[in-house]
């Protein structure tokens, strides 16, 4: 779902990307996702607007 989001075009609310650069981004999300269940299993306390701005940077490049 999220792939075909990023292949949807501009006017339909998409990213109008290939299906090949799709596939691409929407794995890296998922690893990003991944790695983060496991941040958050390994430190807790991490402070979440430091969280939030070094995700900011990734996810803005990707759908770039």
């Amino acid at each position: 779902e999220f792939q075909e989001w990023l292949c949807r075009s501009r006017e339909q609310g998409g990213m109008a990307m290939s299906r090949d650069a799709a596939a691409t981004r929407a794995l890296a999300i998922r690893v990003i996702v991944d790695g983060l269940t496991l941040r958050a299993a390994r430190e807790p306390g991490l402070d979440l607007g430091e969280l939030r701005r070094a995700l900011q940077v990734q996810i803005d490049h990707l759908l770039a």
